[in-house]
């Protein structure tokens, strides 16, 4: 049961990272999401899949039936990692972190740092 677990977390971990990868500087990763209709259908097709690994092909698979509440874990281990990417998007970030070159108006790049 407990490998089941990990993997299904994972997997819904990686379901709710393709929404958070949606939008990766605003917060509101939700916005218009009903317009990409391939994202749903990748999402929606990972889902059913996963359920259908998870609950019917256990001997292939190597997994075992999980009861309600072990899914609700699961989606909850999973949801987590919204958490986790909306925190991220609260750090704030430089626009330019590590700036080797200098770009004046004129467009030309010019080293900040020697070059050897």
């Amino acid at each position: 049961v407990l490998n089941t677990l990990i993997f299904n977390s994972f997997v819904l971990c990686q379901v709710f990272n393709e929404l958070n990868s949606r939008e990766l500087e605003k917060l509101n990763i939700f916005k218009n999401i009903l317009s990409n209709r391939v994202l749903l259908a990748v999402v929606l097709f990972t889902i059913v899949f996963q359920v259908v690994i998870v609950q019917f092909l256990g001997k292939f698979a190597s997994t075992v039936p999980l009861s309600s509440e072990k899914w609700l874990i699961c989606v909850l281990i999973g949801f987590s990692s919204l958490v986790v990417g909306l925190l991220l998007k609260l750090i704030p970030v430089p626009s330019r972190m590590f700036p080797l070159y200098a770009v004046p108006k004129s467009g030309v790049h010019e080293p900040l740092l020697d070059e050897p």
